[in-house]
């Protein structure tokens, strides 16, 4: 079989595996199959959305998951000055699924209120 051939047949094979894959995901979607790997998808496209959003449409969106924050009147010993978050569905801390965080589970040391930033970096050679 010439070498033209060749390339033009391999070609259809790999749009038909394509075109196979396309399929399976529409057919996942009509299904609505949720995989983990769907789901992690998912966050990494909304993180990337979310960095966008203006603090209007981020505050909108936080509205969406909180239902209510208590404060205190003054500032705590700690520097906190948040009583309660009560979400708008249950969520997984630790081994356990809570609809409130209260006054004790931000100041007893059972959640620490944290700021992180992660940047990915050029790869780099530890070996030096």
């Amino acid at each position: 079989m010439p070498i033209h051939y060749m390339k033009l047949h391999n070609e259809v094979l790999t749009l038909e595996n394509s075109l196979s894959e396309v399929k399976a995901t529409l057919k996942r979607i009509e299904n609505q199959e949720v995989t983990k790997d769907a789901v992690l998808g998912f966050i990494l496209e909304f993180g990337h959305a979310y960095k966008d959003l203006s603090e209007v449409k981020k505050k909108e969106l936080a509205n969406l998951f909180i239902e209510k924050i208590e404060i205190f009147h003054k500032e705590r010993d700690n520097g906190s000055m948040i009583k309660s978050v009560t979400f708008r569905f249950p969520i997984k801390l630790g081994e356990k699924h809570i609809n409130k965080l209260e006054d004790d589970g931000l100041t007893s040391g059972n959640l620490v209120e944290m700021v992180v930033l992660l940047s990915k970096e050029n790869s780099t050679d530890f070996s030096k």
